[in-house]
């Protein structure tokens, strides 16, 4: 990889995703539905994401990464193999002016403390009724990412 990080043209958060698309697929089947979120088209499981520990979790691509799961650490070396890098070639040094994170992600999402407010008039819409929907993610999670799971799909 050249020091300049021209091959590096995808944010590692983007990576993962599409790590933990596949590993989900390959151990799930094809998914329920789809959402497309910055150009990267996500699966969308119900019930299924049950067979998974809610504490697992997948560490983000980098040099220091190691995947135990023999099918993980598969789809990883297939994932950077398509962005033609390796897990050695993600090291911040050998890259100019990039940002590495690291660490590790849960594999799936869960909200908690999930509650909704009754149905009540809209003030903007009088001829819709509202309700407040009221949730907490685990710290890096993205509201928008389950509410968009709400309008999308059945998984509600």
């Amino acid at each position: 990889m050249s020091s300049s990080g021209s091959r590096f043209g995808c944010p590692v958060q983007r990576v993962w995703n599409r790590i933990v698309g596949r590993y989900l697929a390959a151990r799930l089947g094809e998914a329920a539905g789809y959402l497309t979120i910055a150009g990267e088209r996500l699966p969308l499981y119900g019930p299924a994401l049950a067979l998974f520990d809610r504490n697992a979790v997948v560490p983000l691509p980098g040099h220091r990464a190691v995947y135990a799961d023999p099918d993980l650490s598969a789809v990883v070396a297939r994932v950077l193999s398509e962005e033609e890098l390796t897990l050695s070639d993600l090291k911040a040094r050998v890259l100019k002016k990039a940002y590495l994170p690291q660490g590790k992600r849960p594999l799936v999402l869960f909200p908690r403390d999930v509650s909704t407010s009754p149905p009540e008039s809209d003030d903007l819409f009088p001829e819709r009724t509202r309700l407040t929907l009221a949730f907490t993610l685990p710290r890096g999670s993205y509201a928008t990412l389950v509410l968009n799971v709400l309008v999308v799909g059945r998984f509600c």
